[in-house]
């Protein structure tokens, strides 16, 4: 291979042989790591060191063909030295011209081949300093890069530095605004909400107002016609057969004018940001610390007598309810606590919170205080919610899978969710909590 004057592969720059030479869009060439020192230190206004021509870092390309022809001439070259001697071996007496990466050692043709060196890899002096000169320049680009990218992000910084205060501000007003639309958002909710439920109100009212001056006389002609009904089963038998058809098709007619009862369910519309309030709370998963099964529950007994009265004949079935009570297994004397269960399953239940000491059979008594429950008693095919100390019905969707239950020891509050629907079933306000609080469940087994 004709390799040309010596003039030809060096760096016009370091007048020194090419290292990893690149060529420019000129087809002027250098060494790479001489353009990067030069552009280091000249950056955007830097130009082809021999014409001037414009060539940021990306317009570089490395000149295969150049570097290989710089490493013969530089070889070619080290050949030619004056008084250039190789190492002899003294035991072979043969030219040390192989270089051992093992031990690190030149050796002769014959050591390569003897006992200890046969498994090593062998190679000339200087064909191992190219490969050794090349993972150098490999380890140079990767810091050139390194280099580059670190200096973009001080540039970057720099910038976002002289802005960053106005940004800081601008960014306070976007959350201020986004927080004031969102207190206007929860203000026009409540307010329809509110709405809703003053509409419903008057409705259910008035629905109340009139059944009760409908189902007066309705009673009166279910008296008169059960009356009715009492005289003909007197009669002499021809007079009753007789009679019977007209008689009973005006009963069946005067039962199906009987007015049904007016559905005093409240709505219970979702109500936005619910659960990420309580999401903040202590969240526990009910753990037993003591439980009652098949236990006669005198705690919803009672609460069935006074919805039904004693003279229902539910409640003086001789078929006993049995119930399960379990208390958990943690106590609460302040901060935020919520847990949750699906109560879907079960037509009578309680669950909230109870005094630490109301654990014993004979205080389970529904007008205990330390107690803040809901309830729920089936009453025919409907199932009725009650809360706790004192005693007062919620008119609100009853249908319930799993409700949550939250604890605010510092606002004296109690809180009972629609998971599902994130809303609320009710709330026991104001309440005073002098003593330890524990989780409460009770449901019918039987």
């Amino acid at each position: 291979m004709h390799l040309g004057s010596h003039s030809e592969y060096v760096c016009s720059i370091c007048k020194k042989d090419f290292l990893d030479p690149v060529t420019l869009p000129c087809k002027h060439s250098f060494c790479k790591p001489c353009l990067c020192f030069r552009w280091e230190s000249t950056q955007a206004t830097s130009g082809c060191p021999a014409c001037g021509e414009p060539c940021p870092p990306k317009t570089w390309k490395s000149n295969l063909v150049l570097n290989t022809r710089s490493f013969i001439a530089r070889r070619a070259r080290s050949e030619d030295v004056l008084n250039f001697v190789e190492p002899i071996c003294e035991k072979h007496q043969k030219s040390k011209s192989f270089f051992c990466e093992v031990v690190k050692d030149q050796l002769c043709v014959l050591c390569c081949k003897c006992e200890g060196h046969e498994d090593h890899q062998h190679c000339s002096v200087d064909w191992m300093a190219e490969r050794y000169r090349q993972e150098l320049l490999s380890q140079m680009t990767s810091l050139w890069e390194k280099t580059q990218e670190n200096q973009r992000n001080i540039d970057r910084e720099a910038r976002i530095r002289q802005t960053w205060e106005s940004y800081v501000d601008l960014r306070k007003k976007m959350i201020q605004e986004e927080y004031r639309n969102i207190h206007n958002f929860l203000y026009n909710e409540e307010k329809r909400y509110l709405e809703t439920i003053e509409r419903e109100s008057n409705t259910i009212y008035q629905q109340l107002s009139e059944s009760e001056y409908s189902k007066g006389p309705a009673g009166r002609v279910l008296r008169g016609m059960y009356g009715e009904l009492e005289k003909m089963c007197r009669i002499p038998d021809l007079e009753l057969i007789q009679q019977f058809g007209s008689l009973s098709t005006r009963s069946e007619s005067v039962q199906q004018l009987v007015p049904q009862p007016v559905d005093t369910c409240l709505s219970s519309c979702s109500i936005t940001g619910l659960m990420n309030r309580f999401s903040s709370c202590h969240v526990h998963s009910f753990t037993f610390y003591a439980s009652l099964n098949n236990y006669e529950s005198p705690l919803l007994e009672e609460l069935r007598q006074l919805i039904l009265g004693s003279d229902d004949p539910d409640v003086n079935s001789s078929t006993s309810r049995k119930y399960f009570l379990a208390w958990d297994s943690e106590c609460f004397t302040s901060g935020q606590h919520c847990w949750q269960m699906n109560m879907g399953d079960y037509s009578s239940w309680a669950m909230g919170f109870c005094s630490n000491s109301w654990t014993g059979k004979n205080d389970m008594k529904l007008g205990s205080e330390g107690i803040y429950l809901l309830l729920c008693v089936k009453q025919g095919g409907e199932c009725r919610l009650f809360t706790s100390f004192p005693l007062q019905p919620q008119y609100v969707e009853s249908s319930l899978g799993t409700v949550g239950v939250f604890l605010d020891c510092a606002r004296g509050s109690v809180s009972f969710v629609n998971m599902a629907k994130s809303s609320l079933i009710c709330s026991l306000l104001s309440c005073t909590f002098s003593t330890p609080l524990r989780p409460f469940i009770c449901f019918r087994t039987s």
